[in-house]
């Protein structure tokens, strides 16, 4: 059974470049708050990241957190995914990620 939804922004289904931790990984969905990203190693809850996410042609640096993870598994090929919240994050990405979700 799910959870019920807790976000307080529109996400916007978009595949977008992330690379974390010098690794390519790619967004499921964002929002001007954070974003799910998936790849085959996730962090825990709680960790501290920071990154490079690539929107309209721009690349913006970002510092974030795990806010939930569910692991992958790499015998079987299934990525894992991670919900990222934005903790300092470039004002020209806030700007035209809140023009494509309204």
């Amino acid at each position: 059974m799910r959870t019920p939804d807790k976000r307080r922004t529109v996400r916007v289904r978009r595949r977008v470049k992330v690379i974390i931790d010098g690794h390519v990984a790619f967004t499921a969905d964002l929002a001007s708050a954070g974003f799910c990203v998936e790849l085959m190693h996730v962090h825990k809850p709680g960790t501290a990241i920071n990154g490079v996410i690539t929107f309209n042609g721009c690349e913006y640096s970002f510092d974030g957190q795990v806010r939930w993870s569910r692991a992958g598994d790499t015998r079987l090929g299934v990525v894992g995914r991670m919900g990222i919240q934005f903790v300092r994050l470039a004002p020209g990405f806030a700007r035209s990620i809140q023009a494509v979700s309204g």
